[in-house]
């Protein structure tokens, strides 16, 4: 009898402790296999000052499916508010608490700089006019036109990168804040003294049309990328994200940057400090 109840016991707190999951989701998270549309970039970059991110928001998937970059889930599944519509005022959903943010340097991917540069426009020197009436008729067959989007396409610059996942691993849909298609992500390293120094800056709108948010479901996660940098100083280097008011990093990994990288003194004439990614609020954030 008495091992029965000892059994009885254990078993009440191995029911307890499954059941209490702090909010967890009952799946976990893997780095899924990739397919990039991009061809693979030759290059690393390797800038000579600061630079900004291209963390453009490529896709949301849920864990489990594969990753086919151009295959990306539509914005109406996925936004809360309209891509380029304002949510500063009227927020339907805000929480912001409970994600991870992960980098996976084991893997190179291509990150193009110019990511939404425009292409030649369509009707490119032809006389207002001459130009269809319908939005449904296009010029397809223009010869000058395919040679010009051609040169665009040659001309993009493409460099390497690391995929990188925002996962909400909770059982709550978590809101992610976006600017003009960007999650608010830099990228930070060591410096000589062992100090986080940010290598990139961010530059916030004043156009409150440029701000949405995005709802990560449970079990779900977006994917961006970051440049791999490469200088001659090697270092440690690591993520720091803003979503509202509440700032995520991600693990630290080895990689090498230009120390000039670190030098803040040759753009701070030209950008507010609050541009080094502090909340909106413009309180600095914390380590």
């Amino acid at each position: 009898m008495r091992k029965l109840r000892e059994l009885t016991f254990w078993l009440s707190i191995f029911t307890a402790l499954t059941s209490c999951k702090n909010d967890k989701s009952s799946n976990e998270f893997k780095f899924p296999p990739l397919t990039d549309t991009l061809k693979l970039a030759e290059h690393y970059y390797s800038p000579a000052v600061m630079t900004t991110p291209q963390t453009y928001i490529e896709a949301v998937w849920k864990f489990g499916e594969n990753i086919e970059v151009n295959d990306t889930t539509t914005r109406e599944n996925v936004f809360i508010d309209d891509f380029n519509g304002s949510d500063t005022l009227f927020k339907s959903l805000r929480e912001h608490d409970g994600l991870k943010l992960l980098v996976d340097n084991t893997k190179l991917v291509s990150v193009n700089l110019y990511q939404w540069a425009f292409p030649p426009f369509l009707f490119e020197d032809i006389p207002d006019d001459e130009r269809p009436k319908s939005k449904n008729q296009i010029i397809i067959d223009s010869l000058v036109y395919q040679a010009k989007l051609k040169t665009w396409k040659d001309h993009q610059t493409m460099v390497k990168g690391y995929p990188v996942y925002i996962v909400n691993p909770t059982n709550k849909t978590i809101r992610v804040e976006e600017q003009d298609g960007r999650l608010m992500i830099i990228q930070e390293a060591k410096d000589k003294n062992g100090n986080w120094k940010p290598i990139e800056f961010w530059q916030f709108s004043s156009c409150g049309n440029s701000y949405g948010g995005i709802a990560v479901k449970p079990n779900s996660y977006i994917f961006t990328k970051i440049i791999a940098y490469r200088g001659e100083f090697e270092t440690t280097l690591r993520l720091k994200m803003l979503n509202d008011t509440i700032v995520y990093y991600s693990e630290p990994f080895k990689g090498s940057i230009n120390l000039t990288q670190l030098d803040t003194a040759l753009i701070k004439q030209n950008v507010s400090p609050k541009n080094f990614l502090v909340n909106k609020h413009g309180n600095p954030t914390k380590n």
